[in-house]
């Protein structure tokens, strides 16, 4: 009947069973008892069960009437418990909890939904360097997706089995982030306990520090130190301690102009971007916005058990004519709002947030203030590319109809709607 570890009982326990007892068919006799009472033969059965446990699992097998004398004396079986789609539902809520992610992660390589060219290269040099022990430094701006970058390089890495800490260092008091970071030493001061801090609690693994800028110059040095040494110190120690860290850090601010404000020392910029990523806005990704769109209707889809059928044009023109300040973290929002809000199974207009509607209506190129004083060269490209925003949102975002429209090349039509200008 096979293997007795399937039923959590060893051998013994089972002897003088029902069969039934172990398993309820649901789809009708038991294969096994029909081969034992009628001598039927079943050379490949797939069947649903209910456990003792009230848990419904699929059993796929064999089964053979055993006969002596020509007598059915007995039966045997081979099967194979498997999931079904209950179970894999299940498992994947497990596998996005980060208590079943013990290296503190949620996000892989694979979570980064594009069809961007700009960040298709990112997403292959991702893979490059995260087999190195390269330091990584990000640049982008808030909601670009930061920390999945730094999750990806982390389990693209031969580090993926330890763990991955991240730190903002814009959201904590100045008086508390040293110790924090480095530990402390018992008696170093009223209160002090022996503690380790981030770098050692990093060991092995990686350790992100998100908006590195906003610590101050003291504090940069000191990391820029551990970094070069490998060594950390305790606040109140005396001696330095090895550690064994990969650095990723990170700015939502372009980082020559922190350096050259002062907020970012520059020897500590040097030894940070080893490899350097500069995350584009998600307006600069113009295909990726409504694939990023469907990517989150199905996650939410799946998350609240319900089925929002796929966006129209009128939603996708609204979605491809706003700005997106916030990036994709603010349309991740936007769309989570409007499954809240949306009565039946469609999206619609009414329930997208009003500031949207109003700032998703371009102005005509000419309306721009200071148009008429403007350069001919730069009127030229401020009319090209509102001409090629226009067919690029009547296409709904498709890049191949419209390069194939404009009679350009997909690679050049990315180039004019990432420009700058």
């Amino acid at each position: 009947m096979g293997d007795a570890s399937v039923y959590g009982k060893k051998g013994e326990i089972l002897k003088g069973k029902h069969v039934n007892e172990l398993f309820f068919c649901e789809d009708g006799e038991n294969p096994l008892i029909a081969a034992a009472s009628r001598g039927e033969y079943f050379d490949s059965y797939e069947i649903s069960v209910m456990t003792k446990t009230k848990e419904r699992q699929i059993k796929i097998g064999c089964a053979y009437p055993i006969f002596e004398n020509e007598k059915v004396v007995g039966a045997i079986e081979f099967f194979q418990l498997v999931y079904g789609k209950n179970h894999i539902r299940k498992i994947g809520d497990y596998a996005n909890h980060l208590i079943y992610r013990s290296n503190n992660t949620k996000y892989l390589l694979d979570d980064i939904v594009t069809q961007d060219a700009e960040m298709l290269k990112i997403k292959d040099n991702i893979g490059k360097v995260a087999i190195t022990d390269a330091n990584v430094l990000i640049y982008g701006q808030t909601g670009t997706g930061k920390e999945l970058i730094a999750q990806a390089i982390h389990n693209e890495s031969r580090r993926f089995y330890k763990k991955f800490i991240s730190i903002n260092c814009g959201a904590l008091p100045a008086s508390i982030i040293e110790s924090l970071l480095f530990g402390t030493l018992k008696g170093s001061f009223t209160g002090a306990a022996d503690k380790p801090g981030f770098f050692e609690l990093a060991e092995g693994g990686t350790l992100f520090l998100d908006e590195i800028n906003s610590l101050d110059a003291l504090l940069q040095t000191k990391i820029l130190k551990t970094i070069e040494t490998k060594e950390v110190r305790r606040i109140g120690a005396l001696k330095e301690k090895k550690v064994d860290v990969r650095i990723v850090a990170a700015t939502n601010e372009e980082p020559y102009k922190l350096m050259q404000a002062g907020s970012l020392k520059e020897d500590l910029f040097y030894r940070l971007s080893t490899f350097y990523i500069k995350l584009p806005r998600l307006v600069q990704r113009p295909g990726d916005i409504m694939l990023l769109a469907d990517h989150f209707r199905s996650y939410f889809n799946e998350r609240m058990k319900i089925c929002i059928q796929p966006f129209d044009e009128k939603i996708a023109e609204i979605f491809l004519r706003y700005d997106w300040p916030g990036n994709v973290r603010e349309l991740r929002n936007v769309i989570e709002s409007a499954f809240t809000f949306a009565e039946g199974n469609k999206i619609t207009a009414d329930d997208i947030p009003r500031h949207m509607l109003k700032k998703s209506i371009s102005p005509k190129v000419e309306d721009i203030e200071g148009f008429d004083k403007m350069p001919l060269h730069i009127k030229k490209e401020m009319v090209e590319k509102a001409i090629i925003t226009q067919i690029y949102r009547r296409n709904n975002g498709n890049m191949t109809k419209t390069a194939d429209e404009l009679g350009i090349s997909k690679q050049l039509l990315s180039y004019k709607m990432n420009s700058k200008r």
